[in-house]
């Protein structure tokens, strides 16, 4: 009986997009294993300091946030679609109704997607700065039964504003206020310098050269701050850090965790992390979750793998490749200068 009843929870408990989705990281339990999961974190972090008190979870767990934001974008057919950024990423996971969003928000934002042809509204592009409606944000008190729209767009010019709110108010006449908010962040490239341009395509050839297979991105150094792009970044979006700038630095992000990838032996993968120019020359190498950083010149551990075999093995595998890996370490850890 308790297992029926466990599986029943687990069905009713499941998220469609719980994988991709980057709102939440429990919807794939219930409610009750979400606070028992929550209660032993509190407990592990600060049982040994204090009592902790069971948590007091909500009767009805479900459609209490009221406060909805959508983004909006284009699939490679132009459909368009609204929801949320996947974790980690800008991917767009489309979502018509959440568990855990004001059903009436959800409705709202719905409605403006299948209006947006109509009144030929395009959504934003990210990647070309271009196109009209980025996000969505809705807002409903739930105690005053008020509830605020904002569009965020990416140009002043609204088409067919009037009607479209007329059509809007029409279909959902609890809304009480419509907010634009212009939003022109990206710059479209019309005031980029040629210069600054040769700089982008030298740095993304560089990363595109690479060979190695574990390249995942790269990082630009300006005006004393590091940005992490990713190796199929558009060129135009790192012209938003560059500004007129005659020259830039280049660091290799490769692999897990941001290192550069050197390959994987008997199971030790081998890397190097980018602007470490001020240590000594070292390499990391990672076995079964341990890191161990070996120095390049004199092949210390520091460390361990607690494995004796394993850290013997990493430093037979340094000791045949020292001279390349100082030479490496040397051009990714101090970053490679790119000037006009």
């Amino acid at each position: 009986m308790n297992d029926k009843k466990s599986k029943k929870e687990q069905k009713t408990s499941f998220c469609p997009v719980a994988g991709k989705c980057g709102g939440c990281q429990l919807q794939n339990m219930t409610y009750e294993r979400q606070l028992g999961f929550k209660e032993a974190k509190v407990v592990k972090l600060l049982g040994k300091y204090c009592h902790v008190d069971n948590i007091i979870g909500m009767e009805h767990p479900f459609h209490y946030r009221n406060k909805v934001q959508a983004a909006f974008g284009s699939t490679r057919g132009g459909k368009i679609i609204s929801g949320v950024y996947q974790s980690k990423s800008h991917r767009i996971v489309c979502i018509d109704r959440c568990r855990i969003e004001d059903r009436k928000a959800d409705e709202i934002i719905v409605t403006i997607r299948s209006m947006m042809p109509k009144y030929r509204m395009t959504a934003y592009n990210e990647d070309r700065g271009t196109g009209f409606l980025r996000h969505v944000l809705v807002k409903r008190g739930f105690k005053s039964g008020e509830i605020m729209v904002v569009l965020v767009t990416g140009t002043v010019v609204f088409p067919g504003k009037n009607a479209f709110i007329k059509e809007l108010l029409e279909i959902h006449p609890e809304i009480t206020t419509i907010v634009q908010n212009i939003n022109k962040s990206f710059p479209l490239c019309t005031t980029c310098l040629s210069t600054t341009n040769s700089l982008v395509y030298r740095a993304a050839k560089l990363c595109n050269e690479e060979k190695t297979a574990a390249f995942e991105r790269f990082a630009i150094k300006y005006d004393g701050y590091f940005y992490n792009i990713r190796k199929n970044c558009p060129l135009k979006r790192l012209l938003l850090f560059l500004g007129n700038s005659n020259a830039i630095t280049l660091y290799y992000r490769i692999g897990i965790g941001g290192g550069l990838g050197l390959g994987e032996e008997k199971g030790i993968r081998y890397f190097f992390y980018s602007n470490e120019s001020a240590h000594t020359p070292h390499v990391h190498a990672k076995y079964q979750g341990r890191t161990v950083s070996i120095d390049l010149q004199t092949l210390k551990v520091k460390g361990s793998f607690k494995s004796k075999k394993k850290e013997f093995e990493a430093v037979q595998h340094i000791r045949a490749n020292q001279a390349e890996y100082i030479k490496k370490f040397a051009l990714y850890t101090n970053g490679i200068d790119i000037r006009t």
